[in-house]
């Protein structure tokens, strides 16, 4: 009679350190979840500064004045659209043009985009370099996904889930959260 009653407190005790176990790991589970997607953000923040850089150094190098560089209609994988950047040794890692958190068998690329559409990006077509944060309103590049085909696509990525991370023309690199008021920044800025 006593092993029996003892068996039973024994499956209590297993079934008690379950349950605690389980309630751990429901604990920590999101907050490792929510650290490992700012490590990527902080990564994808970085990757932009070093995509500035490059053409910064090349506006800089080439005498591009506003920082003016080739625009490439047809680029259809991450990194064609800085072919100028790679033709020129400025850009000799093509690691840094996809994001870190994009997910396996998606594209998402950092482009340096005139930022002019609600999907926060669009086509390459200027640098435009300033001196300081008073004058740099304008958004130049983002994370975002393209697709392929016959030009660049200009979707959102979808990488980071609740936002993205926006090189601005100073060179700053900030995170924002997706929201309507982004969206119409975006949407009303000067063409």
């Amino acid at each position: 009679m006593k092993s029996c009653s003892r068996q039973g407190s024994t499956l209590v005790v297993i079934l008690i350190l379950l349950a605690i176990i389980a309630i751990l790991v429901a604990i920590l589970l999101p907050a490792i979840y929510r650290a490992r997607q700012k490590a990527l953000r902080t990564a994808c923040q970085a990757s932009l500064k070093e995509l500035y850089k490059a053409a910064a150094m090349y506006a800089d190098d080439e005498d591009a004045g506003d920082g003016s560089y080739p625009y490439n209609p047809t680029a259809k994988k991450p990194g064609e659209i800085f072919q100028y950047l790679v033709k020129t040794k400025y850009i000799t890692n093509f690691a840094f043009l996809q994001c870190p958190a994009a997910r396996k068998g998606r594209r998402s690329q950092h482009t340096l985009d005139l930022v002019k559409n609600d999907d926060l990006v669009g086509y390459t077509w200027t640098l435009k370099r300033v001196s300081n944060e008073e004058e740099a309103p304008l958004p130049l590049g983002a994370d975002r996904y393209q697709r392929g085909g016959r030009y660049a696509s200009s979707l959102r990525s979808d990488a980071h889930r609740e936002g993205r991370n926006v090189l601005w023309s100073s060179g700053k690199v900030e995170w924002m959260m997706d929201s309507p008021a982004l969206a119409k920044f975006i949407k009303n800025m000067p063409k």
